[in-house]
C-alpha cells in the first residue's frame, strides 16, 4: 500500500504478505531499509532482513493524524465484532467483511488494522480445524482486557435505566415519577464527583425558577441558603445544571432550554458553566433537533409567535449536550475552520456501543476540571472508547456570515474546556 522507498528512519511497517500467525511489525534504521529491525509482540528482535523492492507494505500513519484515527476506530470496531461473536471468534474473511460494513469504517484500512493487531498482540491467529487454509481469529487476553474497560465504561447507562424501570415497576406513574429520576441520578453523580462538588437541586440568586440538578463549588463557596439539598446559590459558585426528564418531548425540551440556557449565562473570569438535560425516555433527534435550531433563530427569523428565542452571541450561549441513553446524543460545537459556524452533532458509536450516558457525564467531568484542582487521581476511561464515537451528522444553526459568534476578545482555548470529540 505504500513504496518501500518513501520509508524513513524510524517508520514501522507490516509486510502484507506476512503469515496471520507471524505478523510482523519493521522499523527503519537509519535511512535506509537495509538497517531495520523488526518488532514481535512489542519484543524488538535486532537482526538484518532482506527486503524486497516489491515487497507489498503497511506504513503505521502518524500519531494524531486523520488515518491513525481511523486506525484506531477500525480496531474498536474490530475488536467489538470479535468480543461480542457467539464463539468469540471469527474467521479472518468474515471478520473483514462485517468491519467492513460497518458505517464509517474505511474498507482500506481493515486488513492492515488486523495485522497491525496481531502483531501488537491483541489479537491471536489459529488455522481453522475443518478448513483447508482458512484462518481464525480471536481476542488475546490483552485483547479482551481492553474490550472489557469499554464495556464497563458503557454500563452506566444500563446501571441508570435499570434502576429507572424498578423505579417505575414499585410505583408507578404518579406525579412525583419526574422528582423521583431528578434523586436517581443526583445519587449517580454524588457518588462519581469529587468532593469540592455539592449535587443539590435549587436555584442560582437571581434566576427564579428551580433547576433539577445544580452542582456548585462547596470549598470555595457557601450557599446562600440550604435546606438538606434543596440550595440558593450565587452565580460564581455553579458549575454545572442539568435538566431531568423523565421523557422529554418537544415541548418540554424548549422549557429545559431556556430554563438551563437562562441560568448559566456567562460570567467572567468563573469558569465554563456546564449544561446539560438528561432524560430517561424521548422522542427521536429530527424535532429535538429542530426545535433546538428555532431556540437559537436570529431576529430576523422572528414570526412574532410570542415565543422567546436566544441568538448565539458567544462561545457559552448554548446547551453543551442533551442525552437519552442508548437512544441519542446531541452535542454541541463549532465548525474547525476560520469562520466557525456554532452546529448541532449527532453522535453515536461506530461498533453499536450504547455511548450516550458515557460520553455526557465526561464531558460534564471536563468542565469540572477546569480549573484543574491537583492531579487526576482517578484514571478516565474516556481514552478507551473515544475512537467508537461518531459523529453521524452535523446540523448548522445558522448560514455563513449570518451571526458573529465570538463577542469575546479571549481566545476560546483559555475558556473553553477541550471536549475531545470531532
Amino acid at each position: 500500500m505504500h513504496p518501500l522507498s518513501s520509508l524513513r528512519h524510524r517508520d514501522v511497517f507490516l509486510p502484507l504478505a506476512d503469515p496471520l500467525a507471524q505478523q510482523r511489525r519493521i522499523a527503519v534504521r537509519g535511512n535506509g531499509v537495509e538497517r531495520i529491525y523488526w518488532i514481535e509482540n512489542s519484543t524488538i528482535v535486532d537482526e538484518q532482513i532482506t527486503i524486497s523492492d516489491e515487497l507489498a507494505i503497511f506504513r503505521l500513519p502518524e500519531r494524531g493524524s486523520d488515518e491513525a484515527r481511523m486506525v484506531d476506530t477500525t480496531n474498536n470496531v474490530v475488536s467489538y465484532l470479535v468480543y461480542h461473536s457467539k464463539s468469540g471468534q471469527l474467521s479472518f474473511d468474515v471478520l473483514k467483511s462485517l468491519a467492513v460494513k460497518t458505517a464509517g469504517v474505511n474498507p482500506i484500512l481493515v486488513e492492515p488494522t488486523i495485522r497491525l493487531m496481531l502483531s501488537e498482540g491483541m489479537l491471536k491467529a489459529s488455522p481453522a480445524k475443518k478448513r483447508d487454509g482458512a484462518v481464525i481469529i480471536g481476542l488475546t487476553g490483552e485483547g479482551r482486557r481492553l474490550e472489557q474497560i469499554r464495556i464497563h465504561a458503557t454500563m452506566v447507562a444500563s446501571d441508570l435505566k435499570d434502576r429507572s424501570q424498578q423505579l417505575g415497576q414499585l410505583i408507578g406513574h404518579r406525579p412525583t415519577i419526574g422528582a423521583d429520576k431528578e434523586e436517581l441520578l443526583r445519587s449517580f453523580l454524588e457518588q462519581r464527583l469529587p468532593r469540592r462538588y455539592h449535587v443539590a437541586t435549587g436555584f442560582v440568586h437571581g434566576f427564579d425558577q428551580q433547576i433539577d440538578i445544580l452542582i456548585y463549588d462547596q470549598i470555595d463557596y457557601a450557599p446562600l441558603f440550604r435546606v438538606g439539598n434543596l440550595v440558593v446559590v450565587p452565580r460564581e459558585a455553579v458549575r454545572a445544571v442539568i435538566e431531568v426528564k423523565s421523557y422529554l418531548s418537544r415541548s418540554k425540551f424548549r422549557t429545559a432550554l431556556k430554563q438551563v440556557t437562562e441560568c448559566a449565562r456567562p460570567q467572567w473570569p468563573s469558569p465554563p458553566v456546564f449544561k446539560g438535560i438528561f432524560a430517561f425516555g424521548g422522542i427521536s433527534a429530527a424535532p429535538l433537533i429542530e426545535e433546538w435550531k428555532s431556540f437559537h433563530r436570529l431576529p430576523s427569523d422572528d414570526p412574532d409567535d410570542g415565543i422567546s428565542y436566544v441568538p448565539i452571541t458567544d462561545i457559552y450561549t448554548m446547551v453543551d449536550m442533551v442525552c437519552i441513553p442508548d437512544k441519542l446524543l446531541l452535542a454541541s460545537g463549532y465548525t474547525d475552520n476560520t469562520e466557525p459556524r456554532p452546529m448541532i452533532e449527532e453522535l453515536g458509536s461506530y461498533a453499536g456501543r450504547p455511548l450516550q450516558a458515557a460520553v455526557f457525564f465526561d464531558m460534564l467531568d471536563r468542565y469540572l476540571r477546569i480549573p484543574l484542582d491537583g492531579p487526576i487521581k482517578q484514571i478516565p476511561l474516556a481514552p478507551y472508547y473515544y475512537c467508537d464515537i461518531r459523529a453521524k451528522a452535523e446540523h448548522y444553526f445558522y448560514k455563513p456570515g449570518e451571526l458573529a459568534y465570538y463577542l469575546s476578545d479571549r481566545p476560546e482555548s483559555d475558556i473553553f474546556p477541550n471536549s475531545g470529540i470531532g
